[in-house]
């Protein structure tokens, strides 16, 4: 009589939950720490082991919202630059525009002694 060894449980490393089949992603390899480096320094964890399908998922949607952040502050920094371009364009704005003068006396100036 033969008796199959049961093959060795995996578990997520993130949620605990059994992981079944091959749907598991190690969190070790050097394509982990590329994708998910900043999310681990942010979690404050250093990986061990599996994670799960599920936990993979959020950790790639987690490091594409970041990259997406990043992306739409960027454009709209440039946004609101060019509609403070164009406003210091306009006649009236350069006309309210106070002129700087340097100060009419060296006693304002700071001197060492």
């Amino acid at each position: 009589m033969t008796t199959k060894m049961a093959a060795p449980m995996i578990k997520c490393q993130m949620c605990c939950n059994e992981i079944k089949n091959r749907d598991y992603r190690s969190l070790t390899s050097n394509t982990a720490f590329e994708r998910w480096g900043e999310l681990y320094n942010e979690l404050n964890i250093h990986p061990t082991g599996f994670s799960c399908k599920m936990c993979t998922n959020k950790m790639n949607r987690a490091s594409n919202l970041a990259a997406e952040f990043e992306e739409k502050v960027q454009k709209l920094v440039t946004e609101r630059n060019t509609h403070i371009s164009n406003l210091r364009d306009m006649p009236g704005v350069q006309a309210m525009v106070k002129p700087v003068t340097p100060p009419r006396s060296s006693k304002f100036c700071l001197q060492s002694k």
